[in-house]
């Protein structure tokens, strides 16, 4: 199993934060399946743009193949759009063969660690809405301030016998078990935990049964099939009302081995700074240098940046960790 510290950790930035500026309206849309529960989107030219300090970034939007909300009345045009990456043009990722929450439509890897700025300019009319949930970066190094992705292979995710990666396609993106009694285990610091699993596809209409445990307190979850393809990215535990300090946290699979496994994905970590085992200083996030009025009208100090991203009408999952939600 392959580790990840936190000095790989990504941030997760949703589409309502200030620091992501919108060109024209891109109105919100309830979507309880997305990140935050909302949506920002678009079906006319227009652009989004948004400052990091960090190595590595990608923008996540959501399927256009199942209607976010009753107007969504999904055209037969796919949205177009173009992904800048400090003024310039980047190939767009191929889309996802699968239905799949969520949908990654700008991908900026392997950047020189400092400050970026990306923007997606969508270029078509009459579309279908393109839909933004989210933007994730790497910063390259520790920060506070942020709600942080911890993945299933993260060097604080440990785990008991009976578990297996898990592979959409040829790609992990997750951990499984269908043994009772297994357990995964996350040390962390922070104030609030998501747990994020995943219900495999062509799998029986039955539920997935577990249980948690953190500081003492106990309690239990289910995960319902959402039918069709994989459904990934489910939100199936969040724990928010923690001290902001160090905690563990264990999940107990309580299926057998003739039932559906368990599958996980990953944690969402607010206020986690660094892991568990590892001393040293830790820096405040430097955030995204705001964008000023003069450059939203075009003068940018740097290159400009054209219109861009209008929020994805579908979703991949980054390399495919297809999310369930």
């Amino acid at each position: 199993m392959a580790s990840t510290s936190s000095l790989s950790r990504w941030v997760k930035v949703d589409s309502s934060d200030s620091r992501i500026f919108y060109s024209d309206t891109w109105p919100h849309a309830n979507a309880p399946l997305a990140y935050a529960g909302s949506l920002r989107g678009t079906r006319t030219p227009g652009y989004q743009a948004f400052r990091f300090v960090g190595n590595a970034a990608r923008v996540v939007g959501f399927n256009s193949t199942q209607p976010v909300y009753a107007g969504d009345d999904l055209g037969t045009i796919e949205p177009e759009w173009i992904c800048f990456l400090n003024g310039t043009a980047s190939p767009r990722p191929l889309r996802s063969s699968y239905v799949v929450n969520p949908w990654v439509v700008c991908d900026f890897p392997d950047l020189p660690t400092g400050r970026h700025t990306i923007e997606i300019n969508v270029t078509s009319t009459s579309t279908r809405w393109f839909w933004l949930d989210e933007i994730q970066y790497n910063p390259g190094g520790l920060v506070q301030d942020e709600v942080m992705i911890v993945r299933y292979d993260d060097v604080n995710v440990t785990y008991s016998g009976g578990w297996e990666p898990y592979y959409q396609d040829t790609f992990v993106v997750g951990r499984s078990t269908n043994i009772g009694g297994s357990t995964a285990t996350l040390r962390f610091f922070g104030n609030e935990v998501t747990v994020v699993a995943a219900y495999p596809d062509r799998a029986p209409q039955d539920l997935i049964r577990a249980t948690y445990s953190i500081d003492g307190r106990r309690g239990g979850f289910s995960i319902q099939n959402g039918g069709g393809a994989s459904d990934f990215y489910r939100r199936v535990v969040r724990l928010y009302d923690l001290s902001n300090g160090e905690h563990t946290l264990e999940l107990t699979f309580n299926g057998g081995i003739n039932d559906i496994p368990l599958v996980l994905v990953e944690f969402w970590v607010k206020e986690g700074t660094h892991p568990y085992h590892v001393a040293g200083p830790t820096y405040t996030s430097p955030g995204v240098p705001s964008i000023t009025g003069a450059e939203r009208s075009g003068a940018r100090g740097v290159t400009r940046i054209a219109p861009l991203f209008s929020v994805i009408a579908g979703l991949l999952v980054l390399s495919v960790f297809a999310t369930l939600y």
